[in-house]
């Protein structure tokens, strides 16, 4: 699953982010011993198509990530584990928190995603103003 990236700091800036990588487990081992690599390249490549600039993603920080590095990403940052848990939303933290790397890959989109027009800060007319 390809979407929005979780991390509020990489949303609107031309990133999209590779939320969900799964494998069926009844499909034959030949099939099964790329099928990371070619699904993490079809991303990149349909992301790419689609006008996106960078395509992240994580891995736990004991994972090796050999299929993200066969297909051209780079580890582009260590994240510490980090709680859900806040003063506005009270959560209870049922699994270990766990380092991750955020693996990313340079993409050169044919056409950019369009992005929000920056509107100028408009202050409306009362009717006094105009008379």
């Amino acid at each position: 699953m390809v979407g929005n990236p979780v991390a509020r700091g990489l949303m609107g800036r031309g990133t999209v982010e590779v939320n969900r990588l799964c494998i069926r487990r009844d499909i034959p081992r030949p099939l099964a011993w790329n099928a990371c690599s070619q699904l993490y390249g079809w991303a990149a490549r349909e992301a790419e198509a689609r006008g996106f600039e960078r395509i992240v993603t994580y891995t736990r920080a004991d994972e090796e990530g050999g299929s993200l590095r066969a297909c051209g990403w780079i580890t582009e940052a260590h994240v510490r584990g980090r709680s859900w848990n806040s003063p506005t939303r009270a959560r209870t933290d049922r699994a270990p928190l766990i380092d991750k790397h955020r693996w990313s890959r340079a993409l050169r989109p044919r056409r950019p995603v369009p992005r929000p027009p920056v509107l100028p800060n408009i202050m409306p007319l009362s009717l006094d103003a105009a008379a």
